[in-house]
Formats: C-alpha cells, sequence, structure tokens
C-alpha cells in the first residue's frame, strides 16, 4: 500500500523504494518513545506524505512545479484514483480539501489567474485576455499564487 500510494505520487521506483523504507525507519524510531497509534495505516500513510513532501522540496528549485503537476494528475480537479485504497483515498481528500481552501484565500487577482491558467489549463494568451493583463502581470500573479499556495499548504498540511 505504501510503495503504490509514493509511486503514484513520485513516478520514479527507486525513489518510491527509499521513501518508504525512511517511511519505516522514523515509524520505528517515533513507536519506541511514543508507542504506535491506534490506526498504524493512517498513521504510515502521514509520514509518508511528509518524506515526499520534503523529497520535492531537496529535489526541485521550484517547489511549486511538482505541486502543480500533483494538481494537474486529478488531486484538485479530478479527484482520487478509483478502485485505490481507502487511506489513500482519504488521504487525497484531505489534500484536495486543503488545496481548495488555500486557493479561496488568495486575493481576487492571484486566484482567477491560477484558476485559469493551473485548473482550467488554458493558454497565456487566452488568460491574459480574460483577466485584462499583459503576460508579464499574468505570470507575476502565478507565481505569487503559486507561492501562497505553497505556504498555506505547507502549514496545514502535516
Amino acid at each position: 500500500m505504501l510503495y503504490r500510494f509514493a509511486s503514484r505520487r513520485v513516478h520514479e521506483p527507486s525513489i518510491a523504494e527509499d521513501l518508504v523504507q525512511d517511511t519505516f525507519l522514523c515509524a520505528i524510531k517515533s513507536a519506541r518513545g511514543n508507542g504506535s497509534p491506534d490506526c498504524v495505516e493512517a498513521w504510515l500513510v502521514s509520514i509518508l506524505r511528509r518524506r515526499i513532501v520534503d523529497h520535492y522540496r531537496r529535489s526541485s528549485r521550484d517547489p511549486t512545479e511538482n505541486r502543480d503537476q500533483l494538481i494537474d494528475e486529478g488531486n484538485l480537479a479530478g479527484g482520487g484514483v478509483q478502485g485505490s485504497d481507502p487511506a489513500q483515498s482519504m488521504c487525497d481528500d484531505e489534500l484536495r480539501e486543503v488545496i481548495e481552501e488555500c486557493i479561496s484565500k488568495l486575493p481576487n487577482p492571484m486566484r482567477q489567474a491560477f484558476e485559469l491558467c493551473v485548473i482550467k489549463q488554458l493558454e497565456t494568451a487566452e488568460s491574459t485576455t480574460l483577466l485584462g493583463v499583459s503576460a508579464a502581470a499574468l505570470a507575476s500573479r502565478l507565481y505569487r499564487a503559486r507561492l501562497a499556495i505553497r505556504d498555506c499548504v505547507t502549514q496545514r498540511w502535516r
């Protein structure tokens, strides 16, 4: 279950294996001091989820690029993968709710730019026409929106 969860998010088997191993190491260290929780699967998934976020933080110059990939792959727009296990489905739903709430908290100009370009995947020319701004202004709004969403998700998704 954990390997599937990781491999769907990092798309590289060796990295997924490493993340799962790190998850178990962290769980063993944590269980020694605190004991194991009631719902071990959900606990392990939450540890793995944090390991995946840490991986993307370390491996990418622009961390928002990877979040855009997660959103584009359906975590926000289309929901989780059908037939997935309940723990993963619960995590996908939680993440979707957090992302949607973070997007809704954006100032209107940034939110509109983000929704048009990232969620609806409109071309730059089309988005600039609808918003009545230049391409540079649109790029600036998207950059600021991604930073704000990243900060919001990082604070709320622990």
